[in-house]
């Protein structure tokens, strides 16, 4: 999925793959910092989603965003991500339960899930592949993506097969290692300097002495007869196989994203590589070149290493139970909590595990009843349990019927109850959130325990609200000062802004924050590189400046690098960067200080978004100007930015409320019908489609929607009962609804 003014920059590694089963993905490269995530209360029982069927499960193989499973039948099921048709059902559509392969073969015996690509051997050892195909990671020769699957090469003499995140490798059976795709950190072991991609499979030297292989990102590591331990890849130091240490008595061998663990005879444990989230389980986070043993314990039967998290099996207690230990942002140690943890943790009571696969950051297990079970992140349906995360249309938070406001933040959202409350959910990457911590939070959580907030308002990443009879108070980034507070720290739970209680309205932007004061003075604060404060000056301001003045500003709408205001009987004026007319005032030039946009003097209501601007005139007609690559002016046009305000298409004049977001828009009409346009890659206009609209589409057909938010790529709205609902995105959690992560096992079902 396309995403715009991240702050964190993604960059996918690989994840772990075992000799048998098999897995392959990737993590955040730069998502260091506080853990992500929430516990939601109490950790209750592992909800059951269907039973399985005779025969249930043999084998799992978690990959990046889903989920392969080998059924005892011999068939192969997967479910979850399938932008490149790594399903294997013919199809691109995402599934949140299990789907068959294609073909409904029953004569699979090995399935190994990379980071968007499978491979798979069947009984006459032949082998095949599919899935995404960029760099070569199928084997046939193409860079093709392949929707089901596809046999590669003739030969029907290969013995185990290990898919990577964007590589892969598979033994023969008179023990030569075989590797292809994607080779830009030397993981393909050929020892190719220019680190080029091989479509095909390429052999990684004369040695025919192989044992086992497991592909994961940045690594590949496999032994040999004389139970030696070989890796290569940017995290061995070396592009071709390169011996660890001295030891010949490894056993089993499973490569992480940068990182990998080995069982010894003796059924010790040994992690190497990064351990930025404690994967090596040696109980810190500083990195080994060498391997260190994992705690005491010398009952290890297998494990196998994630992205950024290892999971392993001990036969001590009696029956087999789970370990899991690393990042945990998304619940995928299965603890019941979102922390962290530096050392093996058992998973639950849980006993009689037969195998587990870790993926980027999701993790699934079978056991030996044929039981599937899985959990951590669910954000493309990756956990099989029947939900999307996400959703094309409205579906509801929780049932509370009190919910009275709603305000959309860039990747979280606030709601005011009607009792004053205050609840916060999604990215806390920030403290956004005002929990006192950085633990995203996939359902609505209390602002303390203050019962008189007023009017809430949502940015970026911070938030500002007033309470009582005007105290303001902010929380979250603080970067450029936008919380007020005279620093630039961090702050996760809500300060106030100045010992004044006369604020009556605050708004939040990208990086900075406005304000009007009950006598009518506006007053701005934080980022102001584009002149976005409107006080004429460069700089960032870390408490309120007073814009200007002029005592008679009525409502004010902070952007992302622009602010508008209305001021006198209606007039508009806005300031700050007007790269692409988000002024309104016919030109392209920014301002530091509040230009008039237009000679009109009946703006009742505004709504800045991201280089756009939304707003209703007193005769309930909708306007907007600025960037228009998306469809967000509403006007049917997707390629001309308007400098000037420019009617929504219909020219209807019944118009309520408006919001705008990053690249969508949605507004109410006075019958309670809620119309949304512009960017719907993931859904956020709620008309069942991830198709961009020009023009307002109405949401359904309900005529009761009386609130609506508009953020990043997800939108909220209220309805007249006090029901809220959210669709869109749900990656961090943003629309509230519990579906983005599972933090305990949850029992999943073959159909």
């Amino acid at each position: 999925m396309k995403k715009i003014l991240e702050k964190i920059l993604i960059l996918p590694l690989a994840l772990c793959v075992i000799a048998i089963s098999g897995c392959g993905t990737g993590p955040d490269r730069n998502s260091g910092g506080a853990a992500a995530g929430t516990a939601k209360g109490s950790p209750g029982l592992s909800t059951v989603v269907s039973n399985a069927t005779s025969g249930g499960w043999s084998k799992v193989s978690a990959g990046a965003e889903h989920t392969c499973g080998l059924a005892s039948d011999q068939s192969v099921w997967c479910w979850g991500g399938n932008d490149y048709g790594q399903l294997g059902d013919g199809t691109s559509t995402d599934q949140a339960a299990p789907v068959q392969e294609l073909g409904g073969d029953t004569n699979w015996t090995q399935i190994s899930a990379g980071g968007y690509h499978n491979c798979a051997l069947k009984d006459d050892s032949t082998l095949w592949c599919w899935g995404k195909n960029d760099q070569g990671q199928l084997g046939d020769s193409a860079v093709i993506s392949q929707s089901s699957p596809e046999q590669i090469g003739l030969e029907t003499d290969w013995a185990l097969v290990s898919a990577g995140f964007n590589h892969t490798c598979a033994k023969k059976k008179n023990g030569a290692i075989f590797c292809w795709g994607g080779n830009e950190y030397g993981q393909l072991g050929n020892g190719d300097t220019g680190y080029a991609d091989q479509h095909s499979p390429v052999s990684i030297g004369g040695k025919s002495d192989w044992t086992s292989i497991s592909a994961g990102g940045e690594i590949t590591c496999g032994l040999r007869k004389d139970n030696s331990l070989w890796c290569w890849g940017t995290a061995a130091g070396s592009i071709r196989p390169k011996k660890v240490g001295t030891d010949r008595n490894w056993v089993a061998v499973s490569a992480g994203g940068e990182h990998a663990c080995a069982r010894k005879r003796d059924r010790t444990l040994w992690c190497f590589g990064e351990n930025s989230f404690g994967q090596l389980g040696t109980g810190g986070i500083a990195d080994s070149k060498q391997p260190k043993k994992v705690g005491k314990a010398s009952d290890w039967v297998w494990m196998e290493a994630g992205g950024y998290h290892t999971c392993g099996k001990r036969a001590a207690p009696a029956g087999g139970t789970l370990w899991c230990w690393g990042k945990n942002d998304l619940g995928q140690l299965g603890l019941g909590n979102i922390y962290a943890h530096y050392r093996p943790m058992r998973v639950g009571v849980l006993k009689n595990w037969a195998t587990a696969s870790a993926g980027q950051d999701h993790t699934c297990g079978t056991k030996v009843d044929g039981t599937l079970y899985c959990f951590g992140s669910n954000l493309q349906g990756q956990t099989g349990t029947g939900a999307f995360p996400g959703r094309k249309t409205p579906g509801q938070i929780d049932t509370a019927t009190n919910w009275d406001q709603v305000f959309a933040g860039y990747d979280h959202a606030c709601a005011l109850k009607n009792n004053f409350t205050l609840f916060c959910w999604g990215n806390n990457i920030y403290g956004q959130l005002g929990t006192s911590n950085y633990l995203n939070n996939d359902i609505p959580v209390s602002i303390g325990a203050a019962s008189d907030w007023v009017a809430p308002a949502t940015g970026w990443y911070h938030n500002c609200a007033t309470r009582g009879a005007g105290a303001l108070w902010c929380w979250g980034d603080n970067v450029s000062g936008q919380v007020g507070k005279g620093d630039f720290l961090l702050h996760p739970n809500p300060v106030q802004v100045t010992p004044l209680t006369d604020w009556s309205q605050p708004s939040a932007g990208g990086y900075h924050s406005c304000a009007v004061k009950s006598d009518h003075t506006l007053w701005c604060w934080g980022k102001n590189t584009s002149g976005q404060l409107g006080i004429g000056t460069g700089g960032d301001k870390n408490i309120p400046v007073k814009v200007g003045s002029a005592s008679d500003w009525l409502t004010v709408s902070a952007g992302s690098y622009h602010t508008c205001a209305t001021k006198g009987a209606g007039e508009l004026w806005c300031f700050g960067n007007n790269n692409s007319g988000q002024l309104g005032n016919g030109t392209l030039d920014g301002s530091t200080v509040p230009v008039r946009s237009g000679s009109a003097a009946n703006w009742q209501a505004l709504s800045a978004g991201h280089f756009f601007t939304c707003g209703l005139k007193s005769d309930s007609s909708l306007w907007c100007w600025g960037l228009n690559d998306r469809g967000q002016l509403g006007n049917g046009d997707t390629s001309t930015d308007r400098s000037s305000p420019v009617q929504e298409l219909s020219g209807d004049t019944h118009w309520s409320q408006i919001a705008a977001g990053i690249i969508h828009a949605c507004a109410l009409k006075s019958n309670h019908t809620l119309w949304c346009w512009g960017g719907n890659e993931d859904g956020q206009l709620g008309n069942g489609t991830t198709v961009d609209q020009a023009s307002p589409q109405q949401v359904g057909s309900d005529t009761d929607w009386t609130k609506v938010a508009a953020g990043l790529d997800f939108t909220c709205g209220r309805k007249s009962n006090g029901t809220l609902w959210c669709w869109g995105n749900n990656d961090k959690g943003q629309l509230g609804d519990g579906q983005a992560w599972k933090i305990l096992p949850e029992l999943i079902g073959k159909p």
